[in-house]
């Protein structure tokens, strides 16, 4: 349990997220070790990502290069607001986030409905 507890202490969880994530999110947390995790929430902290949701904890069950590659994609259009709005956006193909982008920029709509 001290694990989970030091696990949690890295997100910025409120009490009520922090009691869900302990009830719907145990496998989540088992399965990524405290190294990873740190390593994953220091680099969404670095691009201003907050982890405040018991669900966002997916996010931290993807590999830290495919993030940073993701990051990398959306960075080279200045499009990281998208994760900043919604960081469980980070679990879905940043290509594909990247061509919606293209693509209601194109036709003039708002794309943060679409993706």
């Amino acid at each position: 349990m001290e694990d989970l507890n030091a696990k949690l202490n890295l997100l910025e969880l409120n009490e009520r997220e922090r009691n869900i994530a302990l009830e719907k999110f145990l496998v989540t947390l088992s399965i990524v070790s405290y190294d990873d995790m740190k390593k994953i929430v220091d680099l969404l902290k670095l691009k201003d990502i907050h982890i405040t949701k018991a669900k966002e904890l997916k996010v931290l069950c993807n590999d830290y290069n495919e993030i940073v590659k993701n990051f990398n994609i959306l960075d080279s259009i200045n499009e990281l607001d998208v994760y900043r709005e919604d960081p469980m956006r980070i679990n879905n193909n940043a290509l594909d986030i990247f061509k919606k982008i293209k693509y209601c920029t194109q036709v003039g709509m708002s794309y943060y409905e679409e993706i």
